[in-house]
C-alpha cells in the first residue's frame, strides 16, 4: 500500500494538487474526506462546501509528527476541528516514550 502524503510530509502534494484530488474524490462519491486543520482557511472551506453538497463526511485532522503538543493544546483541538465544520476530528501525533530515543 502506498504511503499517504500525511504520513510522509516530504512526499506531500502541493495544496492545489491536493485540493483537486480531494474534490475529484468527493465528486466520485467518496464517503469521507480528510482535511488538515493547519491548511489555509479558504482552501478548507471550499472543500468542506463541496463535501457537504455531496453528503461526504468531513474529517478535520491535526498532524504533528515532530512533537506531542501539551495536554491543554490537545484538549482544545477537537472543539476547533468541529467549529471549522468537521463531522469527525482526528489527532495524529508522534509519541516518544522516555528511554526509547
Amino acid at each position: 500500500m502506498p504511503e499517504s502524503p500525511a504520513a510522509s510530509p516530504e512526499k506531500a502534494l502541493m495544496p492545489v494538487q491536493r485540493k483537486r484530488f480531494l474534490i475529484a474524490a468527493i465528486e466520485a462519491g467518496a464517503k469521507y474526506v480528510d482535511i488538515e486543520i493547519q491548511s489555509d482557511g479558504a482552501y478548507r472551506r471550499e472543500i468542506i462546501k463541496k463535501a457537504k453538497l455531496k453528503d461526504c463526511k468531513v474529517i478535520i485532522s491535526f498532524h504533528d509528527f515532530i512533537v506531542l503538543p501539551n495536554k491543554r493544546s490537545l484538549r482544545k483541538l477537537p472543539a476547533l476541528c468541529f467549529s471549522e465544520g468537521a463531522d469527525i476530528a482526528k489527532i495524529a501525533c508522534r509519541v516518544i516514550l522516555k528511554g526509547t530515543t
